[in-house]
């Protein structure tokens, strides 16, 4: 499923992957968008393709060390691209990567630990976006508001607080 939350409709849109790219498997794993360029990467195993509107875009899927990743990559948890830098954070089990999406490479000096440079969100992202300038990265039931500059937590929530539960 793909879940949608619009600020151009109210609630959630839920959708099956496939009623928008038929020709995608299912259960992917990390997602992020690049709004400007309406670009969505999608994760599964070692591969990703890129869509944007309901097309996949041609020479996809492509497997992930394309992106600079070494070898011992299998798989990504988690992706978030951050539209002031625009550089994309990659989340692999207690690490993480920073692809510099305009010289489209992998920047020196990663990976680096997730702990040690997001304090309080613990060793691993399963999911993350961004917001209005914030980050929101979740694990397990918890999701955590990171402000991008200081990498500091700003609060903790529930991680299904964006679906207006009542």
């Amino acid at each position: 499923y793909i879940w949608r939350k619009s600020p151009y409709f109210p609630g959630i849109e839920q959708d099956l992957i496939s009623s928008f790219w038929p020709t995608l498997p299912s259960g992917f794993e990390a997602a992020y968008e690049i709004d400007k360029k309406d670009q969505v990467f999608l994760f599964k195993g070692n591969q990703y393709w890129v869509v944007s509107g309901y097309s996949v875009h041609p020479g996809f899927p492509r497997n992930i060390h394309t992106l600079g990743f070494p070898r011992y990559v299998k798989t990504i948890d988690a992706a978030v691209y951050d539209e002031n830098t625009k550089k994309t954070y990659f989340f692999v089990g207690d690490k993480y990567w920073s692809y510099d999406e305009v010289t489209e490479s992998m920047e020196k000096g990663y990976p680096r630990r997730i702990s040690v440079d997001f304090p309080r969100i613990g060793n691993k992202v399963d999911a993350a976006f961004q917001e209005k300038g914030n980050f929101y990265f979740f694990h397990g039931s918890k999701q955590y508001e990171i402000d991008t500059k200081s990498k500091k937590v700003i609060r903790e929530m529930q991680s299904n607080s964006w679906f207006d539960c009542k």
